[in-house]
């Protein structure tokens, strides 16, 4: 069956127009490079962002993802919970002071912030390596793998999520690897790992 150039799904082969981006069909076409199982490659004219406000395939595509980010927020804040209460029991249960125990520094500019960018990184790297995804991404279909199939090894998987150490760095990650290429899947750190979240 011929592809959409526009969309890159299968369609009829009698059909004039696409069923589901409804472009006209001028003729057939091979399946886009790279092009994924449910998710379509966008054509190499546009950028990411481009896609991302034009295609609705692509705009499901990030609400999953998003979804799926916010599933693990969730998970990761019952954790730092639970290393937030170890760092202050000590300073309610026991009155510890001290230069190098002051909880406005740990909780505000110093040692907390840093730590849970830190457990974030960590979170996703062994879920990651290890079941193919986080469990956010799990239940809304995905997985991460590397550009041809291979399941992602540990260095890989953090280098791919480094930049969740803080949030302003994701947004900076997402946003360069949007504008930078035509691979709406991609942040930056997943071309330069060449790395991919696809449906499973």
């Amino acid at each position: 069956m011929p592809f959409c150039v526009e969309c890159g799904k299968q369609i009829p082969s009698d059909a004039s127009l696409c069923p589901y981006c409804g472009v006209r069909i001028a003729g057939t076409a091979s399946p886009p490079p790279r092009s994924s199982p449910g998710i379509p490659f966008s054509v190499p004219s546009k950028s990411g962002l481009d896609a991302l406000t034009k295609d609705s395939n692509v705009q499901q595509y990030w609400v999953k993802r998003l979804v799926a980010y916010i599933i693990d927020s969730v998970i990761l804040s019952v954790v730092l919970g639970a290393v937030f209460s170890m760092i202050t029991f000590p300073i309610v249960g026991f009155g510890v002071s001290g230069p190098f125990y002051n909880p406005y520094s740990m909780l505000g500019f110093g040692v907390f912030p840093l730590l849970s960018g830190v457990i974030s990184v960590l979170y996703f790297s062994f879920t990651e390596s290890r079941f193919g995804g986080s469990p956010g991404k799990s239940l809304m279909g995905l997985k991460v793998t590397k550009d041809n199939g291979q399941t992602l090894t540990m260095d890989k998987a953090f280098t791919r999520n480094i930049s969740k150490i803080y949030w302003a760095l994701l947004l900076l990650d997402l946003i360069a690897g949007l504008a930078t290429g035509t691979d709406y899947r991609k942040k930056f750190t997943d071309k330069y790992t060449e790395t991919i979240v696809v449906p499973r």
